[in-house]
């Protein structure tokens, strides 16, 4: 195992009990190369804009289980939706066929001088 790596751990909120997600880069203190996420797939891109940033490998276990986890967050909002899309209603010929009001125009003061 290489000496600084991007490194993903579920840690404990301070503000609440929910868990979030701790990107770091393991042997470095500088918080640039830190950050908390929510979800799996903001802390799976915020570990690749730190490899871009600073170079270092990501954790192989860590990306497993990010990918995972996004897979089986994704899964049950998917099952949600409905199959197939809601109809949709067909407007009557009559309606489009009436004309709608017109404003008037403004006159301009060239207009209003004349007057």
């Amino acid at each position: 195992m290489e000496k600084n790596m991007i490194v993903a751990e579920m840690v404990q909120s301070n503000k609440s009990n929910n868990q979030v997600w701790f990107v770091h880069v393991t042997g470095v203190d500088n918080p640039e190369l830190q950050g908390y996420c929510k979800q799996a797939l903001a802390a799976m891109r915020l570990a690749f804009v730190l490899k871009q940033r600073s170079g270092y490998n990501i954790s192989d276990t860590s990306l497993q289980t990010l990918r995972q986890l996004h897979k089986v967050a994704k899964q049950p909002a998917e099952a949600e939706q409905p199959a197939e899309p809601a109809p949709v209603p067909v407007e009557s010929p009559d309606t489009e066929a009436t004309p709608t009001k017109q404003r008037k125009t403004r006159r301009t003061k060239r207009e209003k001088a004349a007057q």
